[in-house]
């Protein structure tokens, strides 16, 4: 695994910083297990000559949900779901978006700026405001982040990934690269249901105490 300056700006990521930063993975395609490596964005800016730790975090850009269909019941494994056509899978991920969306968009405040199909599921990106998500707010972002997820488990009975809770050092894919699980049929990772976006910058996205009534 290694950690990569970007030259140019991801699609992901808001514009107008400097820094972009990804990361090289080695992976297995799922089929044959031939080895290949797969490059992903980092969701953070950092410090100049550093890593991508926590410690390093200059300013996290965005936070990322990550829906994987083989969470979804009855949807099939990671394996059978790659076999499929693009555009089927496609299609589903659609449907899902129309299903979870409204309760998502509700928790955070705003809609997504960006809906993008990763191969294997769908990531809805919120871009944070320029003062907004530096390593002070993190962690109660990640708390949020948590109890958002916990309470759309409750409500479908399945939710996004909890590891993308990790604000800033998150990974996620880049439009128009390739998720290539199965290396016989590589998707094209891309944006769907732009209709479904927003231009907004989220600028408050921290645990909110409630308070204790009193007795």
């Amino acid at each position: 695994m290694g950690n990569i300056i970007l030259e140019a700006r991801p699609h992901v990521l808001p514009p107008d910083y400097e820094g972009y930063r990804g990361r090289t993975i080695p992976s297995k395609c799922l089929v044959t297990g031939e080895k290949y490596i797969s490059s992903y964005v980092t969701t953070g800016i950092f410090k100049a000559g550093a890593g991508q730790s926590k410690r390093e975090l200059k300013k996290a850009l965005s936070i990322v949900f990550d829906l994987d269909l083989q969470d979804v019941p009855d949807l099939g494994t990671k394996i059978e779901l790659c076999k499929k056509k693009e555009e089927e899978l496609i299609f589903i991920c659609e449907e899902q978006v129309e299903k979870v969306l409204p309760f998502l968009t509700e928790e955070v405040g705003q809609k997504p700026n960006q809906i993008v199909y990763t191969g294997t599921g769908f990531h809805c990106h919120f871009w944070l405001s320029p003062d907004y998500g530096f390593p002070a707010q993190v962690q109660g972002m990640k708390r949020r982040y948590k109890q958002i997820i916990k309470k759309i488990k409750k409500e479908f009975g399945y939710s996004f990934d909890d590891k993308m809770s990790d604000v800033g050092t998150a990974l996620t894919r880049d439009v128009d690269t390739l998720n290539q699980k199965v290396l016989a049929n590589p998707k094209k990772v891309q944006f769907i249901k732009e209709e479904w976006t927003s231009t907004s910058l989220l600028s408050s996205f921290e645990v909110v105490k409630e308070k204790k009534e009193k007795k």
